[in-house]
């Protein structure tokens, strides 16, 4: 018995350790077409970075809930200047005005649950 005991704790010990280490882990869908970005996940753990070009003027629309976990988010420019940044972010719906240029979003997440989407619009 004492034998079975000591196996099952190794077990839960590994076990949990899996489950809450900062080890990167990715379950979900990310899809990304032209300027419009959506990333749906049931477990994220670790680092995303996207990269938009507008053409013209215009906004990036942001939506993200989150039901577990945190991340955060950084939107910099061409000249790595922060345009934007959440810190534990959990639920969020907001346009940050861009011009013409190319822009990087970075997602830090930890055992996140949850969706971001980001859509482009045009002032056009």
């Amino acid at each position: 018995m004492k034998k079975i005991l000591g196996v099952l704790a190794i077990f839960m010990v590994i076990w949990a350790f899996y489950i809450y280490s900062p080890v990167d882990k990715y379950v979900g869908t990310t899809t990304k077409t032209g300027n419009n970005y959506t990333n749906e996940f049931t477990m994220f753990t670790g680092n995303d970075e996207v990269e938009f070009e507008l053409t013209s003027d215009g906004y990036l629309q942001f939506d993200f809930r989150l039901t577990n976990g945190e991340f955060d988010l950084y939107l910099v420019d061409q000249q790595d200047q922060t345009i934007y940044q959440g810190n534990k972010v959990s639920n969020g719906y907001f346009s940050v005005a861009c011009q013409k240029g190319k822009y990087k979003l970075t997602i830090e997440a930890i055992r996140a649950q949850g969706y971001i989407k980001v859509y482009e619009i045009c002032d056009d």
